[in-house]
């Protein structure tokens, strides 16, 4: 097997290892990354009391026309490591008290057996702003880095696949943004990276 140097352009200088040699990658180097976007309209955004799969809509289950926002790197390997972030646009227009939203990162070796990986609760205010967010926010969620072996990735699985869920602490939640001139119209986003 030949060495071919890695350079900053096909024929700029070759990168090397800040001690010196050729450059190898060290842990922590991503080598995939895979995205997936969602915008839910203004009449399929609300937020229940149960746990609902993130995608053009919200439902507690997946349904023709309303594909779950996935994000998927193909063939994984035990040997690597990998991460995963969730982020969703949230609002409301409950007039009192705190409400929360809980998020999920759900991580599938095949696309149909989901396990729930990561789990946060953001805290609303209402939307008279009594906790100074004027009813919305952007709510985040990361999956850290771990091992391919320790979230349950095999050589032989076909794929790592990440979707999100999201859950209201009553209801009035919606996914949305109130500055986005389309009213109630919110965005949620996910990355699933492999890495070294």
């Amino acid at each position: 097997m030949v060495d071919v140097a890695i350079r900053l352009s096909p024929s700029g200088p070759e990168i090397e290892n800040a001690a010196g040699g050729q450059f190898q990658p060290g842990t922590g180097a991503r080598l995939r990354l895979s995205e997936a976007q969602s915008t839910c309209g203004s009449t399929t955004n609300a937020v229940t009391t149960i746990d609902q799969v993130i995608g053009v809509q919200l439902s507690a289950a997946p349904v023709s026309g309303n594909e779950p926002m996935i994000a998927s790197l193909d063939a994984p390997s035990s040997k690597k490591n990998y991460r995963a972030t969730l982020l969703c646009d949230v609002m409301t227009d409950v007039t009192t008290g705190t409400l929360s939203v809980t998020l999920g990162i759900q991580t599938s070796p095949d696309g149909s057996t989901w396990t729930t990986k990561a789990s946060n609760t953001h805290y609303l205010a209402d939307s008279n702003g009594s906790s100074g967010a004027g009813g919305a926010r952007q709510v985040r969620l990361d999956l850290i880095l771990k091992s391919g072996a320790s979230l349950g990735v095999t050589d032989t699985d076909t794929v790592f696949a990440v979707r999100g869920i999201i859950r209201g602490s009553e209801d009035g939640i919606t996914v949305g943004n109130p500055a986005v001139p389309e009213t109630g119209v919110g965005t949620c986003y996910i990355a699933a990276e492999e890495l070294f």
